[in-house]
């Protein structure tokens, strides 16, 4: 896989997170998210925020897996249930 794909993955994500996050009942802001998977950070919506939107490179931060799953467990969705969405969004990937 090429680091390409591998970034277009990782936008996926966190386009299908910001769609549950939205969709949460009580919608849930990027705040919220970012707390929830960045506890005890002071930049937690920073680190979010750069995930969501290229900053002045051009470039995404980078989306761990455990990230991953802490953010799919926040909207309360299970991560595998996600992934699956997110795979099957790109061609490259599609699983099912």
């Amino acid at each position: 896989m090429g680091e390409d794909l591998q970034v277009r993955i990782e936008q996926e994500a966190m386009a299908v997170i910001d769609e549950l996050r939205k969709a949460h009942t009580p919608k849930m802001s990027v705040e919220a998210l970012a707390k929830a998977v960045f506890p005890n950070t002071p930049n937690a919506r920073m680190i979010v925020q750069r995930m969501r939107k290229p900053q002045a490179n051009g470039k995404t931060r980078a989306v761990s897996l455990g990230e991953f799953v802490k953010m799919c467990l926040a909207v309360g969705k299970q991560p595998l249930d996600v992934l699956a969405v997110v795979l099957n969004r790109l061609d490259e990937t599609k699983v099912l």
